[in-house]
């Protein structure tokens, strides 16, 4: 078992790789955050180690703005410094590839065939795909697919008082690259009050005393307590608790509730087709409570269809322990050789004098295809480069030159929507950006009028996108405008007279085409 396991994971890895290399080197840079991201990690390692006011619009110059996202930053800054947007590209790549690998290796090892467990590993690709961007959030998924495995393999493997220690890790250092670890550090709070009860009303599950629920809120308190060892300390957090407060669903898409018209909502749907059948086929046993994670996480996809990846891989993870328990796949490994009954094991203990270095020779013995994760650094450059593909029908690259021969007079001003801001700040470095998609900064200031709510808003009638355009026109002084041609702005910028289109993209859909315009009369 444990040798088809690791050529699976190999195979998966290898597969993975290649079929997203492919297919999706396009899609992981239809987020302007990639290039925004890229560029505050170069500052934050040259000029600015500390930024602590917004350096990227000129709207918001002098704001307060922290870089909630900093250690992943710079994290991106070096790979770009290696190999340009390549590095950002295989860097995106080998995590993904690696993280589905390792979770249908684990389906594997739970008795799946290959064939079944690379089809399960495809439908948790299918509702995870549609947020693959080269950003940090990807490590949300990593890192939280890492606590609820330690978590299930606590609860699988009886109480270990040393073992539960094991949550803290995935935690240490994911607060400084993402604010997901607030939805990490409620999974584990969710799991400990289920475990809680479980002790409490029927004497089951890893805690066995007071002094194990003692231990657990220790674990948890100090998991808490690192996500304040960051060079802003409560100002990190912080900004989290003002993301999560924001009304976002009604002006971001990946904030909407989940739709059914959308391949996404599709995918997360049929996903959650596999799972919940396999969760009510351990009834009438007790499901664990892990088991229920992806359940929480289901429902937060239904909110926000933005948690559709964090319950896909959930679910993904906690699989792997279900399966062998459900009468389903019980049933297909009486039949056939599809599914296979794994024997009853014993929890894994530690070797007397086992080193840190015998840990990590026995974990690259078991996932053979963590060898391949150095690969940008051993073959030659030359091999590496040249795979990024900026969509020409997503993004303004036809026209860049344009926008930078127009942007050469120091002090330009440009007014473009959020998805343009982002593209600016990487491709025209020294423009002046009138707004971007950072919603911690947009969403919140100016207090009075915070500017990502007055955009959407203006786009509501003409009318208003006219009165809030001249309102912001009087205030900045626009030089420039790079814009969607089919919003609100857009529309109203092709047929003012004092305003003259220079370019416009040539996608084949005309409400993704940008148009560059350029004032033409004094205001």
């Amino acid at each position: 078992m444990e040798s088809r396991r690791r050529l699976a994971e190999l195979a998966f890895f290898c597969l993975l790789l290649a079929g997203m290399l492919v297919a999706t080197r396009a899609q992981l840079f239809y987020d302007p955050g990639t290039f925004w991201h890229t560029v505050v990690g170069e500052k934050l390692l040259t000029t600015h180690p500390f930024l602590d006011t917004d350096p990227l619009t000129f709207s918001q110059q002098g704001r307060p703005w922290i870089p909630s996202q900093w250690l992943a930053e710079i994290g991106m800054a070096l790979a770009h410094r290696a190999l340009g947007l390549d590095g950002l590209l295989w860097a995106t790549l080998l995590l993904l590839a690696g993280l589905l690998a390792w979770l249908g290796g684990r389906l594997v090892a739970a008795g799946c065939h290959p064939i079944l467990g690379g089809f399960i590993t495809v439908l948790i690709f299918s509702a995870m795909c549609y947020h693959f961007h080269a950003r940090p959030h990807l490590l949300t998924m990593l890192f939280l697919a890492l606590l609820l495995a330690v978590l299930v393999e606590v609860e699988a493997g009886g109480w270990r008082p040393a073992r539960l220690w094991g949550p803290v890790a995935p935690v240490l250092g994911w607060g400084d690259v993402h604010g997901g670890v607030v939805g990490g550090m409620a999974t584990f709070g969710l799991v400990g009050i289920g475990w809680g009860l479980s002790w409490l009303l029927a004497g089951k599950g890893p805690l066995k005393s007071g002094r194990d629920v003692a231990l657990l809120a220790g674990v948890g308190a100090v998991s808490a307590a690192t996500a304040l060892i960051n060079p802003y300390g409560w100002r990190l957090p912080a900004t989290w608790l003002e993301l999560l407060r924001l009304d976002l669903p009604q002006v971001i898409s990946e904030h909407a509730p989940l739709d059914l018209t959308q391949p996404e909502g599709v995918a997360v749907v049929v996903f959650g087709g596999l799972y919940l059948p396999l969760l009510l086929g351990v009834l009438p046993g007790r499901p664990r409570v892990t088991w229920l994670v992806p359940l929480v996480w289901l429902v937060l996809a239904c909110l926000r269809i933005r948690n559709g990846p964090l319950f896909a891989v959930t679910a993904g993870v906690v699989l792997a322990d279900l399966l062998p328990y459900t009468r389903w796949m019980q049933a297909l490994a009486r039949r056939g050789d599809l599914f296979t009954l794994p024997p009853e094991s014993q929890p894994e203990t530690e070797k007397p004098g086992s080193s840190w270095l015998a840990s990590l020779v026995r974990t690259l013995g078991r996932h053979i295809w963590l060898v391949l994760l150095p690969l940008p650094l051993l073959l030659p450059q030359s091999w590496m480069r040249g795979w990024v593909h900026l969509n020409p029908e997503h993004w303004p690259i036809e026209i860049v030159d344009v926008i930078r021969r127009e942007a050469g007079q120091p002090g330009t001003r440009i007014f473009c929507d959020d998805p343009c801001g982002g593209f600016l700040t990487y491709h025209v470095p020294g423009l002046l950006i009138f707004f971007d998609d950072r919603c911690e900064l947009h969403g919140l200031f100016p207090p009075e009028r915070p500017l990502l709510f007055d955009y959407v808003d203006g786009m509501k009638t003409p009318a208003t996108a006219e009165a809030t355009f001249d309102r912001w026109d009087a205030e900045f002084g626009f030089n420039l405008a790079l814009i969607h041609s089919d919003n609100a702005y857009g529309r109203l910028l092709r047929e003012r007279p004092d305003w003259q289109v220079l370019a416009e993209t040539q996608a084949e859909d005309p409400k993704k085409r940008i148009i560059l315009a350029r004032r033409s009369a004094a205001r």
